[in-house]
């Protein structure tokens, strides 16, 4: 996040993630799996540490390291303490493990804050997976802010990038709303914010355009947004009241920059934005 400024940052951590585990979760669980490990009888084995020959030419003398391992499957244990905490602090108990291996690979990692879980396979990630990585930034051509460029070569109609939407209640800072080009919510009084590098693709609207009856020659953009045809959330979208977005900042929404011509690899992206102050669910915001 070093290339976003404090402001989108602070929006950033605290209204899309105000449930992340903080350090102290991370430590009471891993106080948590030690000491379960540390509450019942373990067994003495031996482990032999003996190099291969395949990886020594001469013999080596045989080697064996004493491990202690659980005499007992905590998992029943762990799915226990999962319900039990879950009660009074469910963002904690989503922490705890499920399984006693799960629960030795966070302590190998070094605790639960190091330790990736992913319980997806390659073959699932690739049919199933949403490229994110379409964009690229670099200094925009037309101004001194930050612009948006094509990672690779984009064909007329295809998906350059998806992107989550943080929604804002609407307070009378337009300046923030410009900055991460928001747009307009089907409830007054919310705006819709996409992020990541797709909140900086510069608007395409030249000065001077005759916005009313839709005349500017010199409009450069080149792609536009569209709800992602995916995300079957976003079909909900009429439904959702002003207090949800507010307790909800990040509903689950996703939008897709669709390429509205061909573009090639590293040129710079644009958006009319003019066309986005109003709510539409056929798919694109007309």
């Amino acid at each position: 996040f070093d290339d976003f400024d404090p402001k989108y940052e602070e929006i950033y951590y605290n209204k899309l993630h105000p449930d992340d585990p903080t350090a102290t979760d991370y430590d009471r669980v891993d106080k948590i799996i030690r000491d379960s490990f540390d509450s019942i009888p373990t067994k003495t084995v031996y482990v032999d540490d003996t190099p291969t020959r395949k990886q020594y030419k001469q013999k080596q003398k045989r080697k064996k390291s004493q491990k202690k391992i659980p005499t007992v499957d905590l998992s029943i244990v762990f799915q226990l303490l999962r319900n039990v905490v879950k009660v009074y602090d469910e963002k904690l108990a989503t922490l705890i493990p499920d399984t006693t291996i799960e629960a030795r690979s966070i302590l190998e990692a070094g605790g639960r804050e190091n330790f990736i879980s992913n319980h997806r396979s390659v073959d699932w990630i690739t049919s199933n997976g949403i490229c994110v990585d379409g964009l690229v930034a670099g200094p925009s051509t037309i101004s001194k802010e930050k612009g948006v460029f094509a990672s690779r070569d984009t064909a007329v109609g295809d998906i350059i990038t998806t992107a989550p939407v943080l929604a804002i209640e609407k307070r009378g800072d337009l300046d923030l709303e410009n900055r991460l080009h928001c747009i307009g919510a089907p409830v007054k009084g919310i705006s819709l914010c996409p992020l990541s590098l797709a909140s900086e693709i510069q608007n395409g609207l030249s000065e001077g355009c005759d916005i009313k009856n839709q005349e500017c020659p010199n409009n450069k953009a080149n792609a536009k947004l569209q709800w992602s045809s995916f995300n079957l959330r976003n079909k909900n979208l009429d439904s959702i009241l002003k207090e949800e977005f507010i307790q909800r900042p990040f509903p689950g929404f996703t939008i897709d920059v669709i390429a509205t011509r061909s573009i090639q690899q590293g040129e710079e992206l644009f958006i009319d934005y003019s066309v986005y102050e109003s709510f539409s669910l056929k798919g694109d915001y007309q």
